[in-house]
């Protein structure tokens, strides 16, 4: 059975990353480019954070102490393919456009300095497209309800057993 308060803290988690995707959507306030960014940012720290506590809990399920398994490489170095859990997350990670792989192309996205909309442009260039993973609110509630759907199905998994 998973731990009770990880679980909790995970929940807590995607409930925050949720409250910030919200905000952006609220008309009241005046959005500027770093505000929608902020909020874009915090949104998928939360989410990496609770992604984290998640590799805790798979860890753990499989007998491990799980005291340093911080990406899916190193859970399967410490347990193995033979958890389900483990083969099932391997497989998100593999499947472009699982939650698993549209939070990594996120998290990628806020490592590339100077490539967000918060640098001044040319007023004369129009751009036609926008190149990276979509950071709409829409998108990152389709990630937060996935992640969430994926976690719900783990959790009562792991209490049938």
């Amino acid at each position: 059975m998973p731990d009770a308060e990880r679980c909790s803290l995970l929940r807590e988690k995607l409930t925050l990353a949720g409250q910030l995707v919200a905000l952006s959507d609220e008309a009241g306030h005046r959005r500027t480019m770093v505000t929608s960014e902020a909020l874009v940012q915090g949104t998928v720290a939360l989410v990496a954070e609770a992604r984290d506590i998640l590799l805790t809990l798979v860890a753990e399920s499989a007998g491990d102490d799980a005291a340093d398994v911080d990406c899916l490489a190193t859970l399967r170095a410490r347990v193995g393919d033979q958890p389900g859990e483990v083969q099932v997350l391997s497989a998100s990670a593999a499947a472009s456009d699982s939650w698993w792989s549209r939070l990594e192309a996120l998290l990628a996205r806020q490592q590339e300095a100077g490539r967000r909309g918060s640098q001044p442009r040319d007023p004369g260039v129009i751009a036609v497209a926008a190149a990276g993973p979509d950071c709409s609110p829409e998108a990152l509630r389709s990630l937060i309800s996935d992640f969430r759907d994926y976690f719900e199905t783990f959790v009562e998994r792991h209490n049938q057993w």
